[in-house]
């Protein structure tokens, strides 16, 4: 395109978008809105992620008064691998 579009506040319309003569970049547009968004989605769902690991709380109860077991692992287990699918689906 050669110049750099910032849409600020709420006065940029479609009007603004014809007089950059902007419809000729149709498609690069689509393409970078499109790569925007599945960045966008990726930022979410990663901070979704961060917030549920930050939840949850590792048990370490002692085990044979030497050693610490996790106690839960299930549920640990389970996030962790819906997120692995999650982050590979990404």
């Amino acid at each position: 395109m050669g110049f750099s579009v910032k849409p600020t506040g709420d006065s940029f319309c479609f009007q603004d978008i014809i007089d950059m003569g902007l419809l000729a970049f149709s498609e690069s547009c689509c393409d970078i809105g499109e790569r925007a968004e599945k960045e966008f989605n990726i930022e979410n769902m990663l901070n979704d992620m961060f917030s549920i690991w930050e939840k949850i709380n590792f048990e370490l109860p002692v085990y044979k008064e030497t050693t610490h077991i996790i106690r839960g692992c299930d549920k640990i287990q389970e996030t962790l691998d819906e997120h692995i699918i999650n982050t590979q689906a990404m």
